[in-house]
């Protein structure tokens, strides 16, 4: 009794289902057609993509077949490759371990796309079409179906995949190619070279070859990260010094963005593994902390290091002793006819200098020079300088308020007889004694 009511009941089911589909079919008519619909829409052929799309246009239908036979090919290539291949958590030889997230099919579907064969399937390969355009007779919609057939056989598939296994060879060879000698370069942009190479290779790779990308690009980003600019000696016109991480030593083709609070005229040269900076240094004084910073940038990544040039410069050869005095000798209503300076001078050096020219200034005052001291001697010790002047001052620019605190800054430049290098002594704001006015 019971399978005669499952046979009466799926025997209604059977008649409703036909009726749907009858007044479904009733509601639809074809408008046009490409001619008579062949046997092969909708069925299987050897050697043949068959599939249909579906649009509001027949340009959209036609794109979608096209897209499902792209579609169809790259889900076979996917199913082949990932068959045939594991995939695991892989140990590296680094000792790391990399998890390769998602699924691989969709991995490789995405990389199978972008092969030439896949990218030429076109309309114009097509063995045979049929389309129809179709209306609902209530709402008046048009739809279009449009069907082909796209030949394609077992060995169109083993050509994709031969092909899909070649690029992945070729990207395997330029990844042992980038890792190769990693450890034994010593050029900055060389290492960023090989960084942007495996960059682009990380995108393209998959299983254990992204992970051994990943892994040096990791150790590559660290090193440009932490190169540290390390002295190795500093001279009066000469720094120099070198790029470091850990133990190795690196070199650059850049040249350095430099700066200093009193050096100038900077001149970079390169002697191995060695950065000299030449520069000038007769604005540094002694007063106060000179430096010269040294700046680099990596993939935007700065690299820099200030030295200070104190050391050099606070132990001068010359400096200003107390008791310098500015003395009028002679002088009218609107002119200082005869004057003299008297100079304390402490010589720290052992050996003498020759004086080649002196030059003073008061409190903003015009600027005197004295270059009758040239050839003079300067021996260790303090040396009482004597210098007259030799042009008139205008009294009302020497006449000085009996309160005022007059200062003297200028500049000493001597010569070493020993090895006829010539250098200039500057010096700031020492008090003066005014005497006579």
């Amino acid at each position: 009794m019971k399978t005669k009511n499952i046979f009466l009941l799926s025997g209604l089911l059977l008649l409703f289902m036909m009726g749907i589909l009858t007044e479904i079919s009733a509601q639809v008519k074809v408008i046009d057609k490409s001619g008579k619909k062949p046997d092969w829409v909708g069925g299987i052929e050897t050697n043949y993509l068959i599939e249909s799309g579906k649009g509001a246009t027949l340009d959209e239908a036609k794109a979608q077949a096209l897209t499902r036979v792209k579609d169809n090919i790259v889900n076979s290539v996917a199913v082949k490759v990932s068959s045939s291949t594991e995939l695991s958590t892989s140990e590296l030889s680094q000792g790391e371990k990399y998890n390769v997230s998602g699924s691989y099919a969709e991995v490789i579907k995405t990389k199978t796309a972008n092969l030439p064969a896949i990218k030429g399937i076109s309309e114009n390969k097509v063995s045979e079409f049929y389309w129809e355009k179709t209306q609902d007779k209530k709402s008046k919609q048009i739809v279009c179906y449009y069907h082909l057939k796209y030949p394609f056989s077992q060995a169109d598939l083993d050509l994709i995949i031969f092909e899909y296994k070649e690029a992945q060879r070729r990207m395997r060879e330029q990844l042992e190619a980038a890792i190769a000698g990693l450890d034994d370069l010593t050029q900055v942009e060389a290492i960023i070279e090989r960084l942007t190479t495996l960059r682009h290779l990380s995108k393209q790779l998959e299983d254990e070859n992204k992970a051994i990308a990943a892994t040096n690009i990791g150790k590559m980003e660290d090193l440009l990260k932490n190169l540290q600019i390390q002295q190795t000696a500093c001279s009066q016109g000469v720094l120099k010094y070198f790029l470091v991480y850990g133990n190795r030593r690196f070199t650059t083709s850049q040249n350095p963005k430099t700066k200093s609070n009193c050096a100038s005229n900077f001149r970079q040269q390169s002697v191995e593994d060695t950065m000299m900076v030449r520069y000038d240094h007769q604005g540094c004084r002694s007063q106060v902390t000179n430096t010269i910073s040294v700046e680099y940038r990596f993939e935007s990544r700065p690299v820099k290091a200030e030295f200070q040039l104190a050391s050099i410069f606070t132990s001068a050869v010359l400096k200003i002793s107390e008791g310098a005095q500015f003395i009028v000798l002679e002088s009218d209503y609107t002119t200082i006819t005869q004057y003299k300076i008297i100079l304390p001078v402490l010589m720290q050096s052992n050996e003498p200098v020759e004086l080649k020219n002196i030059s003073i200034t008061f409190s903003k005052r015009p600027m005197l020079s004295f270059n009758t001291v040239a050839g003079q001697t300067l021996n260790p010790g303090t040396n009482s300088l004597e210098l007259t002047g030799e042009f008139p001052l205008q009294k009302s620019n020497y006449t000085f308020e009996t309160y005022e605190i007059v200062l003297m800054s200028g500049s000493i430049t001597y010569t070493n007889p020993k090895t006829n290098n010539t250098s200039a002594y500057k010096f700031y704001n020492e008090k003066v004694a005014v005497m006579g006015q």
